[in-house]
């Protein structure tokens, strides 16, 4: 045989800033002097002539812990056997739980000048006081039971396999208290009561499992068969028998691992039971009875496992325009060029996409989604994926059709009435905060379709803008345009109470705590009797004095009113328009107090005190400042302007004015103005024979 029990004397040491030491046993044996609140942990603790070890916690804030180090330099421990020492308690101990600690890391040195596990204290885990600082981790090896007098003996067990637990040839354990038990400074006093531990030595190495690999398996069928390699240094391979056992019996049972092989070559596969997980602990034992062990970990999934398919996620596309996207399939028990995709337009989407075409092959797919001729909105579009079982698997995205390439939103809000705009968006419309409202979407009495604010809920939400983000800086014009309509369904019902109702605006992000810019919301703030106030607020929640209109409130119907809003995203400034036919109408205006930051989404809110109000046809449009490139003056007396603006602009969406100085008045002047092909543009002035200034101009905007 090649093992023994034994007691052996095995050099026991402990952490200590002042050695008290035990005669009887010649073992060095102290406290650490490190504790959470920065006290000294050995004042008043060791009890003179005695030397305990102390584990203190106490709901004063002083806390303790006692480290054993031993060393088996020599000694050749079997780690597959338990080992056990005993401690005995001091006199004035409380009575506590202890837990047994072991270091994952080398202990840097074994004393207190150069210790840096000062910060682990007493394992509380309300105080989150672990024996972890930084890098470094202790594993709890076990839990002993609450030691109840003064002198009581306690056995201390580790339990195999202990191997992982040696720092070369050391064992650091570390003894910790619990919880505080009572509020006095006593604590838990313990001391070592002897130098002799049991445990069995190895005569000779154990045997080795080479690496299995894990396994995934259908519930009540055989896995693969996975190789691995047994060895012995003394008897060699073949007298090793693997065994077996399992951590979940219901998943895959013990009995049903399965070994094949002879040598150094063997082979297991198991029959599963019922999904879910199960640890296979594989083990071989030598002629001396030296243990090796492996585990690897099935995965059991149901029998009839759905096939899983990918979402591709919002897009866009301009009108008549086909959009192809890819997305991925794929199952466990169907080889992935087996499954068979579908896909269908919803019901309420099919005045704006028409047909889809499927192409790629194996787990690589791709859907073309074409619109309806000359349709603009959003729409939805289900895709679905069937296994060999004919288990199914869908998924829902959403397309927006874009009338022109200046459009870098629209939404009619052409779902089926009477429903979630959350849930039937298929996620174009995503929530910005907790609330569970979900904006309504319902035919209204004047059968508008929009989405309808209830008096009793509010909620808020936000939709992408089609390539944003639109930055400071570049130039950037975007136009909210949308209908309005407020009514008065009956007695009782709330109308505009709110002093800043805001329903539409801007958006740095989707978040609820995103600043909101161009904000049009109700108000009643010094609002005549029979009206409620229209107001284009800023970043503050303040409107301007001039940023407001005055709307007769509902009786039973107020609109539909056409909102436009204009926000300059490079410095903030938003001008609104309430049925007007273009910019150069009377606008409200506001600007707002704060650095302006990108813009990507426009939102939507619904609000308790902004009455029952219907929004439809919501658009944003970007427009683009002009910008000069370079000036040039060819022969024949002319001046050509050479300048860039934005997507969706033609020449007489603009035109020139000159001064005789830069700070000077500008005035128009009569230019031909030609497309040079994308975003570029040409303007051409008679030269007036003297130096001039000039500036391409954007003309009003028509609505």
């Amino acid at each position: 045989m090649k093992t023994r029990l034994i007691a052996i004397s095995v050099t026991l040491a402990v952490l200590a800033t002042a050695a008290a030491v035990r005669a009887q046993t010649a073992i060095p044996v102290s406290v650490e002097a490190a504790v959470r609140d920065g006290s000294n942990a050995n004042v008043d603790i060791i009890e003179s002539a005695v030397g305990y070890c102390m584990v203190k916690y106490n709901t004063g804030g002083a806390a303790a812990k006692s480290y054993f180090k031993f060393d088996f330099t020599g000694q050749n421990p079997n780690t597959n056997s338990a080992l056990t020492f005993t401690c005995t308690t001091g006199s004035s101990s409380q009575r506590q739980q202890l837990q047994v600690w072991g270091f994952n890391q080398a202990y840097p040195a074994f004393n207190s000048s150069v210790l840096v596990w000062n910060a682990a204290q007493a394992n509380d885990l309300a105080s989150n006081y672990m024996l972890t600082n930084g890098t470094y981790t202790a594993t709890l090896l076990t839990s002993l039971a609450s030691i109840s007098s003064a002198g009581a003996i306690q056995t201390i067990v580790i339990p195999a396999p202990w191997g992982s637990n040696l720092l070369g040839n050391q064992l650091v354990l570390v003894l910790t208290a619990t919880n505080a038990y009572t509020a006095n400074a006593n604590g838990f006093r313990v001391k070592t009561n002897t130098s002799m531990l049991s445990f069995q030595t190895l005569v000779g190495a154990p045997p080795s499992v080479g690496p299995i690999s894990n396994m995934t398996v259908m519930a009540t069928l055989a896995s693969v068969t996975n190789s691995f390699t047994v060895g012995d240094p003394e008897d060699g391979p073949n007298g090793l028998t693997p065994t077996a056992v399992s951590s979940n019996e219901g998943v895959v049972a013990s009995g049903n691992v399965f070994f094949a092989g002879s040598g150094a070559n063997r082979s297991v596969y198991v029959v599963a039971g019922t999904n879910g997980t199960a640890d296979i602990t594989v083990s071989v034992q030598d002629t001396a009875g030296n243990i090796g062990q492996r585990t690897f970990k099935v995965t059991v999934l149901p029998l009839d496992y759905p096939p899983t398919i990918s979402n591709p996620g919002p897009t866009n596309t301009m009108a008549n325009t086909p959009v192809t996207l890819g997305f991925t399939v794929g199952d466990v028990e169907t080889p992935a060029s087996s499954l068979t995709v579908s896909g269908v337009v919803a019901s309420y989407s099919v005045n704006i996409l028409s047909n889809l075409t499927f192409g790629g092959s194996g787990s690589n797919r791709t859907v073309t989604v074409e619109p309806m001729p000359g349709a603009e909105g959003v729409g939805v579009v289900t895709l679905s994926v069937t296994d060999s079982n004919n288990n199914t698997a869908s998924t829902s995205f959403p397309v927006m059709v874009l009338p022109a390439s200046n459009v870098v939103f629209v939404e009619h809000f052409d779902y089926a009435v009477n429903v979630k705009l959350f849930d039937y968006s298929a996620g174009f419309w995503i929530r910005r905060n907790s609330s569970a409202q979900n904006v309504n979407l319902m035919t209204a009495p004047s059968a508008l379709a929009g989405y309808i604010r209830p008096k009793t809920s509010s909620d808020d939400g936000a939709a992408r803008l089609a390539g944003a983000p639109y930055r400071p800086g570049t130039g950037a014009l975007l136009y909210t345009r949308f209908t309005a309509t407020w009514f008065d369904l009956g007695a009782g019902d709330v109308l505009v109470t709110n002093s800043n109702g805001g329903f539409v605006h801007l958006a740095n992000n989707s978040s609820a705590t995103s600043a909101q810019f161009s904000k049009v919301a109700t108000t009643t703030n010094n609002v005549p009797e029979g009206f409620f106030r229209l107001a284009l607020y800023d970043l503050d929640s303040q409107y301007q004095a001039n940023g407001a209109v005055d709307i007769p409130e509902p009786a039973p119907a107020s609109g539909p009113y056409t909102v436009i809003v204009r926000y300059d995203v490079d410095t903030g400034k938003s001008m609104m328009w309430v049925n007007a036919t273009s910019e150069a109408d009377p606008a409200a205006s506001s600007q707002d107090q704060a650095t302006p930051e990108n813009i990507n989404y426009v939102g939507l809110r619904q609000d308790l005190g902004s009455g029952y109000i219907y929004v439809d046809d919501l658009k944003v449009v970007l427009a683009v400042k002009p910008n000069i490139t370079r000036i040039s003056a060819p022969a024949g007396g002319t001046v050509d302007i050479y300048f860039t603006t934005g997507p969706g602009d033609a020449p007489a969406s603009f035109g020139v004015v000159r001064a005789t100085s830069a700070a000077g008045i500008y005035d128009d002047v009569d230019a031909t103005i030609t497309s040079a092909g994308g975003n570029a543009f040409k303007a051409t002035v008679a030269a007036p024979g003297t130096q001039q200034y000039y500036r391409i101009k954007r003309l009003p905007m028509a609505f």
